[in-house]
């Protein structure tokens, strides 16, 4: 009994340009044509989504639309939130910073310029004006819920999950 295997890729014929398929004789009486392998991966699949769902909130990223104080919006870096007389407050930038960093800055008749942060979850509120809750911070952005609270005549506050800083 006459045993021949032919490894892939290589030709038993006379020339470099023989189309000759692969074979492997198991006997002499009987042959066998073998497509091509892929090799097969054990390595565990790495997912391309973190498993976090996206960022959403009520009105999107318009922050305008916080002007009155009434809103619920998603940032992922720097804005200015355009914001209502009423408030007595003028310019208002708040930054997201990754990993779960919200920091701001906002100047108001009353209080002058406070400049603040919080990490993770937390709440920023500011006197006779307006409440910041921070549903959501993480690296992709932070969802922040405006409320109004012109009748809260207490002192500037901010708290976090991890940590908050106001002065």
């Amino acid at each position: 009994m006459f045993v021949a295997l032919i490894a892939p890729g290589c030709a038993t014929s006379a020339g470099p340009e023989s189309t000759t398929p692969t074979t492997t004789a198991t006997s002499a009486s009987s042959t066998t044509n073998s497509p091509p392998t892929t090799p097969v991966s054990t390595s565990p699949r790495t997912s391309l989504t973190s498993g976090t769902p996206p960022l959403s909130a009520a009105n999107g990223t318009d922050v305008k639309s916080c002007s009155n104080a009434d809103c619920e919006i998603v940032i992922t870096g720097e804005v200015t939130i355009p914001m209502a007389r009423k408030f007595d407050c003028t310019t208002f930038i708040m930054r997201h910073a990754a990993p779960h960093k919200v920091s701001f800055s906002v100047d108001c008749a009353e209080t002058g310029v406070v400049n603040g942060y919080v990490l993770g979850k937390g709440t920023i509120r500011l006197a006779n004006s307006v409440a910041i809750e921070i549903d959501r911070n993480d690296s992709a952005g932070a969802v922040l819920h405006f409320l109004p609270k012109t009748d809260d005549p207490g002192r500037n506050k901010a708290s976090g999950e991890f940590g908050a800083s106001i002065g």
